[in-house]
């Protein structure tokens, strides 16, 4: 039982981070480039977006109930 519960998380841990960092560069690609370089701007809202969404796991994370 305890391999089948870490083997969730594991694969919620890495396909968390995949999809975050595919979503990261979605983001930095709506802000137009000059050559290779990205505003600053690019990496603020990107930011901002992985903040947002810590804070609302952590909100969620504030609801749960813990058996005694």
């Amino acid at each position: 039982m305890s391999g089948t519960a870490l083997t969730w998380l594991n694969f919620f841990t890495v396909s968390g981070g995949g999809f975050f960092m595919a979503a990261m560069g979605k983001i930095i690609d709506l802000f137009p480039h000059t050559g290779t370089t990205y505003p600053p701007s690019a990496y603020h809202l990107t930011f901002a977006a992985c903040a947002v969404a810590t804070s609302f796991s952590v909100i969620l994370y504030a609801f749960t109930k813990r058996e005694k």
